[in-house]
């Protein structure tokens, strides 16, 4: 603190900082801040220490502010756990809550202007699907509770009860579509998604060692990186005439790293294992040899009560 009094340039004390900051300006020719980066001024000063960019100078007393603007200083762990002690334990009332919102409310005029400002701002940007329930629910004005394990499951029911019925799904799937006709093992329709499942069908419809095969009956649960836990249904499930049945995925060797397919298929080994099934993924190096032996149906066929060349 004495060398804040004491000028550094030529020895001379002062009793006062201002007293030292006129001396330096009409003696030696330096500004407040020259005479500090000069004399005064560390190793690291006058530098964001979270984003690296050069910060305001204040005084000789003050020197540096720590950070470049709002933005950083908020964002540092610093700040944050500053804010955290201070509301640490605090719950803002009710009345407080809707008394802000009102204000809000009375503040804000939704005029087209405003909404287009709002959609600019909001552009690009994708809303998670927890945010977009939410969103969902103040809609309706309903109050948002996530759902329970028990719901999860039953969701994932239903959606292997219309994958297996092959309805609702254009929405969600591309790529080729339509339904198999099982003539020798099944005498039933079997829905596919995509024309390498089409070649599977066929190939599981004459391999001697299935006896049965569908869509797969069940899902599998498994985990994202995140910690977040979802449900995968595989494509097939194959009975098989020795006593272990299959469990198939059938999959392009381009998507095996896309849409966390390293975890869904890193559940589903052990999943089908403690089961007594086997997992196996069928890419287009075993399903592009097989040739196509029977027709595909696709449901505007089927609606108008046809098949191959006569009616069902």
């Amino acid at each position: 603190m004495n060398n804040l009094f004491k000028c550094l340039e030529c020895g001379k004390r002062f009793e006062k900082a201002q007293g030292l900051i006129r001396h330096v300006g009409s003696v030696h020719k330096l500004s407040s801040k020259d005479y500090y980066d000069k004399y005064i001024k560390t190793e690291g000063e006058g530098i964001c220490s979270n984003c690296g960019k050069p910060t305001k100078y204040i005084s000789v007393r003050k020197g540096y502010v720590k950070y470049c603007g709002n933005k950083c200083s908020h964002s540092s762990e610093e700040f944050r756990k500053g804010v955290s002690q201070q509301f640490k334990g605090k719950k803002i009332p009710q009345e407080e809550i809707d008394k802000r919102a009102k204000a809000y409310k009375e503040k804000v005029v939704r005029t087209p202007e405003w909404n287009h400002k709002i959609s600019e701002g909001q552009k690009g940007r994708v809303c998670s699907k927890e945010t977009r329930r939410k969103m969902r629910f103040a809609k309706l004005g309903k109050p948002h509770k996530p759902d329970s394990e028990e719901a999860r499951i039953n969701k994932s029911r239903a959606r292997v009860k219309v994958i297996q019925e092959g309805r609702g799904l254009n929405n969600w799937v591309h790529g080729k579509k339509g339904y198999f006709y099982s003539l020798v093992k099944n005498q039933g329709f079997i829905y596919f998604e995509s024309s390498l499942e089409e070649k599977a069908l066929n190939l599981l419809e004459f391999l001697s060692g299935f006896q049965t095969f569908s869509r797969c009956p069940f899902s599998i649960p498994y985990q994202w990186n995140n910690g977040s836990w979802h449900h995968y249904i595989p494509d097939f499930f194959a009975g098989s005439i020795r006593g272990i049945s299959a469990v198939i995925e059938v999959k392009p060797k381009v998507m095996f790293k896309q849409d966390h397919n390293p975890e869904k298929f890193a559940a589903a080994r052990p999943f089908c294992a403690e089961r007594g099934f086997r997992f196996e993924v069928w890419t287009e190096d075993i399903l592009k040899p097989v040739p196509k032996v029977l027709p595909t149906i696709n449901k505007k066929e089927i609606q108008n009560g046809y098949f191959i060349n006569g009616r069902i």
